[in-house]
């Protein structure tokens, strides 16, 4: 537990402090501005009465307000840039999903090209990949295999104990 945490009696201290906004420049921009008018104001070239206003006002209000404005700001931006990503990487996904069929098909067509395939077994193979475009897909296609094969099982069995 760090020495504020112990001073403060927890770590609700750290909610206090948003790395993100230490060195934004809006901000700081805007407290330097505050720290000038409020100079400028006490040596009397801002006819601002009283002086001391300026900064109360100032950093407890408008500084604060920037920068939960600033914030904002911020977070759309990281959210939008993160919604562009997540969008690329989908396209992303969705094209290596076509490079692997473009691939599985150049190996069927290879391989009845060199003759280890025959048209029916080529035909069979090229329907199956059509079916199974997504693993989804590839395992519905031998759940519903299995079950055709347990019912056609249990109708042979059924047909020889007649």
């Amino acid at each position: 537990m760090s020495d504020r945490s112990q001073w403060w009696g927890g770590d609700w201290g750290d909610d206090w402090e948003d790395a993100s906004l230490d060195d934004d420049p809006i901000v700081e921009a805007t407290s330097l501005l505050v720290v000038g008018l409020g100079l400028a104001s006490m040596v009397g070239i801002v006819p601002i009465q009283p002086f001391w206003m300026v900064f109360v006002i100032g950093f407890a209000v408008v500084v604060p307000l920037v920068a939960l404005l600033r914030k904002h700001q911020l977070d759309s931006a990281n959210a939008e840039a993160d919604r562009t990503t997540d969008a690329a990487e989908r396209t992303a996904d969705e094209d290596e999903g076509d490079t692997e069929f473009d691939d599985a098909l150049a190996r069927i067509r290879d391989r009845y090209a060199r003759g280890e395939l025959s048209e029916e077994q080529f035909e069979r193979k090229l329907e199956l990949l059509l079916e199974t475009e997504t693993p989804e897909d590839a395992r519905e296609r031998v759940r519903r295999a299995r079950a055709e094969r347990a019912a056609r099982e249990a109708q042979t069995e059924t047909e020889s104990e007649s």
